[in-house]
């Protein structure tokens, strides 16, 4: 996440802690259901973040502003420090100034010093973070621990600026300068209710960024330092402006030029060489061991050269330095999804995404089997019993004969296709499998082209086979309640389908076609009805059906119980019966 993100995630947090009557139900209920498509539980938060943010007064969203100084107050607060520089000045004497012992050289020198100690900070803090992050790399943990819950708190992989105790007083200096800004500019003193998210939010966000809270201000300071130098020098050459001075070296223990020269080539050696082309010498201190004095010129132009030579670059190093510190630890900050808050909104969002997943995979299974279920029964309607079962109906109708030839004569040609409808059905299964696949995948967000479908022995979905492929794209939790949705869609639309589709066809086709209320049954009433007259109330009906089954009946019979519009209108009814019930 970045800080914007977290800012989101934290002021929301704060909101729902402090007023819980700020968002609806409803308002917390679409919030889940926009953040349960997301990737992983981070995502989750934030999008659930990013929604709630949306719902929020002006007041409050302007909360996380209160945090920031602002850009004109930064600008006022780096000319006033130039000031003051400027002033820095007039610490001093007025007519002659010594050229050690003057306010503008002691703070370069201090500058430098601080320098020093902010470098060696540096290379510290940095062999300490990577003798931590060693550590961590060699300590054996147990499955699902973090690399960060096995360091002690002590050791903490971004180390403390300051003592527990200046830690702590800053941080309540922190927190009084804000709620003041906050109190002045943003007017939140007049909602009660905006001072406890105000305040609750500064405490989340200080747990978090207490560290780049700190950077941030280091790097402050290292700009102002640069603003009061530049107002010192500026302060130097006004005052030289306007006024006349020397500069003089005054000591009780050290009176020998070359000693002398020694010691101020230290400090303005390199300045010199550059400004003059030679470095100080004790031959040129005799105005400068006079009591009168040198002029202050050529002094105050090394006085310059030596502080933008020495000072400003080692403070823009502080300040690069501190930059990248920022950004790596910003980088290490992170929204800990087993925190119980967070924790608790992933669980709401994942039993709502695992109810809508189950409802749109039950559709979609659906959908999917009615599609398989058509295909098959069109397959059989129309290859099966147009092409193999009617031009028997046809024969038997032309030529005659016995409907008992006729029943085996169809029941052998079903034998004679299973190996034709077992083709059939595998590229039917592979489709359904396909289909299926897609649309679980077009679901969930994942492409599932692994997911066994089997068919054969009846619909079954196989969630082992694709729990692996969920794993990183949906959140490990979610696994488990997608192969669920799935098992039970497939089963509250399916059910169990037992002895195998091609089974479950040929039974359907033959006892379509040869039982009494089919196309041979309406020719067995046919030739009965013609036979036996009104006899037939008077027999049993299975001795009729039995005794018109093994008659053998001439052709012109035939074609007269049979006309061709009865034939016809037969055959069409017994197409729909052979689809209707395949399917």
């Amino acid at each position: 996440m970045t800080e914007s993100d977290i800012t989101k995630v934290l002021l929301i947090r704060s909101v729902e802690e402090c007023d819980p009557k700020v968002f609806s139900p409803e308002m917390l209920l679409d919030a889940l259901r926009a953040s349960g498509e997301a990737d992983d539980d981070t995502a989750l938060i934030r999008k659930r973040a990013y929604y709630l943010f949306e719902r929020l007064t002006d007041r409050v969203k302007d909360i996380p502003q209160t945090l920031h100084l602002p850009q004109a107050w930064s600008v006022i607060l780096c000319f006033g420090v130039f000031l003051l520089g400027i002033g820095f000045n007039y610490l001093g004497p007025g007519d002659n100034i010594h050229v050690i012992y003057n306010p503008v050289v002691l703070l370069s020198l201090w500058n430098i010093a601080i320098f020093v100690i902010f470098l060696l900070r540096h290379i510290i803090v940095k062999d300490r973070d990577r003798n931590v992050h060693s550590r961590i790399l060699k300590t054996p943990f147990a499955s699902g621990q973090s690399g960060e819950s096995r360091i002690a708190p002590h050791e903490s992989v971004r180390p403390g600026y300051t003592s527990s105790l200046s830690r702590s007083l800053f941080k309540k200096m922190w927190f009084s300068f804000h709620q003041k800004i906050s109190g002045k500019t943003r007017e939140v003193k007049q909602f009660s209710s905006s001072v406890k998210i105000s305040y609750r939010y500064r405490e989340l966000w200080w747990d978090m960024y207490q560290h780049v809270i700190i950077s941030r201000l280091t790097r402050y300071v290292h700009v102002l330092a640069v603003c009061m130098l530049a107002g010192a020098m500026a302060g130097i050459y006004m005052r030289g402006l306007f006024f006349a001075y020397n500069v003089v070296w005054k000591s009780t223990f050290i009176h020998d030029p070359h000693d002398i020269a020694v010691i101020l080539n230290v400090l303005f050696g390199l300045p010199s060489r550059l400004l003059h082309g030679t470095f100080i010498s004790g031959e040129g201190l005799t105005l400068l061991l006079s009591a009168q004095g040198e002029p202050a010129a050529r002094w105050i132009h090394m006085f310059a050269v030596s502080a933008f030579m020495f000072v400003v670059p080692g403070r823009c190093l502080l300040m690069l330095l501190e930059s990248w510190r920022i950004k790596a630890r910003s980088e290490e900050i992170h929204i800990d999804p087993g925190e119980p808050y967070y924790a608790h909104c992933i669980a709401l969002a994942q039993e709502m995404q695992a109810d809508h997943l189950q409802e749109e995979i039950s559709t979609l299974v659906s959908e999917e089997v009615s599609r398989l279920s058509g295909s098959v029964a069109v397959y059989g309607r129309d290859v099966f019993y147009d092409q193999h079962v009617v031009p028997q109906l046809i024969q038997f109708r032309n030529n005659g004969g016995r409907i008992k030839d006729l029943e085996e004569a169809i029941a052998q040609k079903g034998r004679d296709f299973t190996g034709e409808l077992d083709s059939f059905l595998e590229r039917a299964q592979e489709d359904f499998r396909k289909n299926l696949s897609e649309g679980i995948s077009r679901i969930i967000g994942k492409k599932l082209s692994s997911l066994e479908i089997n068919v054969e022995d009846g619909i079954r979905i196989k969630p082992d086979a694709y729990r692996e492929a969920l794993d990183g794209t949906v959140t490990h939790r979610m696994t488990g309640g997608i192969s669920l949705a799935v098992t039970a869609a497939v089963a509250a639309t399916v059910g169990t389908m037992s002895g195998g589709f091609g089974k479950v066809l040929g039974i359907a086709i033959i006892s379509t076609l040869l039982h009494t209320t089919g196309p041979v049954g309406f020719i067995i009433g046919a030739v009965a009805g013609l036979l036996l007259g009104g006899g037939a109330t008077v027999l049993a009906k299975d001795k009729i059906t039995d005794a018109v089954k093994k008659q053998r009946f001439p052709a012109f019979a035939t074609q007269l119980l049979l006309s061709e519009s009865r034939m016809n209108r037969t055959v069409e009814e017994g197409r729909a019966q052979v689809f209707g019930l395949i399917k």
